[in-house]
């Protein structure tokens, strides 16, 4: 017996198969079917398939396999029915037996783990940003979200997401940058030379985060009132390339927000913002506002950003400060093996 659990998103696919009791995975390239499209999708997924049966203890073939959920980002009525179809031939089952949904509906296979739970919020902060409200049902689908708030990309929102806090993290930069350069054009003071810089006496330069920010950004000269061009022309040449590489940096800003004995306040600023929009995107989905009862709710928290302790407590924190607090918090690293565990219980 097998159980068959896919997760597709904008960079890569996993899929993980369950079966009798050993699991195994695999990945590939993307699947988002609004950016990679369906032929790529498709491709990427059945890589990503048979690197997961090569993965099966002792070489084993794939057995019968019980049930199929796969979850995409821009999955749509109109790709949904091919889906189904696709991977009732691939995996051999039933097309009742398969489930597509959207990716963030994933985070429902938690309802298996939580019994005395019908209703979730789920909450997602990696390089995006995205809540939304689910409920316990036998079969998930396109219609399995109540409603969400956020998930509105880079352009419209995002916020509180890794990218948030790496493009806060740049704009820290070029505010320092604008106040250096302004000071001294004001006080007209003998420049000094410090570590192969400039730097006028009595100034406060460009925190050790900042540096490291500027380092990963190829920026050797600062303060240079050839910086902001310099940063501005990177990270316009290829703005959906760019969108992973600036949240990559959200990674500097925590380390200096939390730093023990050493914690920059500009940064703090920045984690402490983008918590609360974080929370924020819950608490429009708890009653009174919104339709979820956090009273018999769980609370599934998902992407990287929330895998940082300290900072997946401030959002907890703010969350908690607004309305009752929810019966269950859960995170779920892995979305795809949360599934695969959800439906191997159905079979035990």
């Amino acid at each position: 017996m097998a159980v068959v659990a896919i997760d597709g998103g904008g960079t890569k696919t996993r899929v993980i198969i369950s079966q009798n009791g050993v699991v195994a995975s695999g990945e590939d390239g993307p699947s988002n079917l609004l950016s990679a499209g369906l032929e790529v999708a498709l491709k990427s997924i059945r890589e990503a398939t048979d690197k997961a049966i090569a993965n099966l203890e002792g070489g084993a073939a794939l057995d019968t396999v019980e049930e199929v959920w796969a979850g995409f980002a821009g999955v749509s009525s109109a790709t949904h029915g091919l889906l189904v179809e696709e991977f009732s031939r691939l995996y051999r089952v039933d097309p009742s037996k398969v489930m597509v949904s959207p990716d963030a509906v994933l985070l429902a296979s938690q309802f298996a783990f939580n019994p005395d739970s019908d209703q979730a919020v789920g909450l997602i902060a990696g390089t995006g940003s995205l809540a939304v409200a689910l409920k316990r049902q036998d079969k998930y689908g396109l219609d399995s979200i109540l409603c969400r708030t956020g998930g509105y990309g880079a352009l419209l929102g995002d916020e509180g997401s890794g990218f948030y806090i790496g493009r806060q993290g740049i704009k820290s930069i070029l505010d320092t940058n604008e106040r250096l350069l302004g000071q001294r054009a004001k006080k007209f003071v003998q420049q000094s030379k410090e570590d192969g810089h400039d730097k006028a006496d009595g100034e406060v330069g460009f925190t050790s985060w900042q540096v490291s920010i500027l380092n990963q950004l190829g920026v050797e000269k600062y303060p240079d009132v050839a910086l902001h061009s310099s940063i501005l022309l990177q990270l316009n040449r290829d703005v959906a390339g760019q969108r992973s590489r600036v949240a990559s940096m959200a990674r500097t800003v925590m380390e200096a927000a939390t730093a023990t004995g050493e914690e920059c306040p500009v940064a703090r600023e920045i984690i402490e913002d983008a918590a609360t929009h974080l929370a924020q995107l819950v608490i429009k989905l708890k009653a009174p506002v919104g339709p979820i009862d956090p009273s018999r709710s769980i609370l599934i928290t998902s992407g990287s950003l929330m895998g940082v302790q300290p900072f997946a407590k401030l959002v907890i924190d703010h969350i908690n400060k607004e309305g009752p607090k929810f019966k269950h918090i859960q995170w779920v690293k892995d979305p795809a093996l949360s599934v695969a565990s959800a439906l191997a219980l159905k079979y035990l």
